[in-house]
């Protein structure tokens, strides 16, 4: 039976300056642009026009990660690497009807900029938000809160909780114990 244990990375991220981060979104990954109400892919966007959708959740992610992760100003230069695990927001259907869970899981790992040398992870991240429907989706658009405007802003601050650093950025007081990820490990 698996158990959870707090990785506190948020300890660690105090004494880091983040120099680059690499967004990998593996060719394995299944994509749909199926109209169903739950598409069985790894991969389902309409944040943005028809495309290359694996191109799309990359850019999506390394923006928001970059801006989540401004703050950190330590004396250690690192980059790091998200491998995209699934991407699956809600289809246009679901969106008019009953609105769903944007589903955004990753793997994130730390190396030394300088060294190359892994420092962290790979940790399974699991930043997922509800999504809109219905009314509460139209209401949404109209004041501009896209599925893209909102998972961008999302995984931002999730950035932010999850490796808040050396209090350059503060978290709010209800967020304060947030910035614990849980990992899966096996019992003994």
């Amino acid at each position: 039976m698996a158990k959870f244990v707090p990785v506190y990375v948020g300890t660690a991220a105090a004494d880091w300056t983040v120099s680059s981060v690499r967004i990998d979104v593996p060719a394995e990954l299944t994509v749909s642009e199926a109209d169903r109400y739950y598409p069985l892919s790894d991969i389902v966007w309409r944040g943005d026009p028809p495309g290359d959708r694996r191109q799309q959740v990359a850019t999506l992610m390394q923006e928001a990660v970059i801006d989540g992760l401004v703050h950190l100003r330590g004396g250690q230069d690192v980059y790091m690497e998200l491998a995209v695990t699934r991407f699956h927001s809600v289809t246009e259907r679901a969106r008019a009807a009953i609105g769903g869970v944007h589903n955004i899981e990753f793997n994130l790992s730390v190396f030394d900029a300088e060294t190359g040398l892994q420092i962290v992870g790979p940790l399974p991240m699991d930043a997922s938000l509800n999504a809109f429907g219905g009314a509460d989706a139209i209401k949404a658009d109209q004041r501009g809160e896209t599925q893209k405007v909102r998972i961008r802003r999302h995984l931002t601050e999730f950035m932010r909780i999850e490796l808040p650093g050396d209090g350059i950025f503060d978290l709010p007081e209800e967020m304060d114990d947030a910035a614990a990820q849980t990992v899966e490990t096996e019992e003994s």
